[in-house]
């Protein structure tokens, strides 16, 4: 399996994990979410993976992933993914819920 990671001079080269406003425009113009709740940590590379391809090929240039409240270790997983792949993303913490704490906003230009 290829892994988006694996994408060659393409990758990109900062990285941001800053925290911000959950009413940025940032959100707002980020078309594409993949909501991990339920989620087993060993199977978010593959689902991670497979949604930023796809949305890649549909020319989205910022997508959101929630990877839920939990224990954390989705998030973790998610962030190790992004991190070995060179792509540029930052947390946005939403209004707290019992659902989702907040979402990791992922650039992919």
């Amino acid at each position: 399996m290829t892994l988006a990671a694996d994408r060659g001079s393409g990758m990109a080269k900062s990285k941001s994990k800053s925290k911000s406003n959950p009413s940025s425009p940032a959100s707002a113009k980020a078309t594409a979410t993949l909501d991990l709740h339920g989620f087993k940590t060993e199977d978010v590379p593959a689902a991670v993976d497979r949604f930023l391809v796809q949305s890649m090929k549909r020319g989205l240039s910022l997508v959101r992933i929630m990877p839920g409240k939990g224990t954390g270790a989705v998030r973790k997983a998610v962030m190790q993914y992004l991190k070995l792949g060179g792509y540029p993303f930052r947390f946005e913490k939403l209004n707290a819920t019992k659902v989702n704490e907040g979402v990791l906003l992922v650039n992919l230009d």
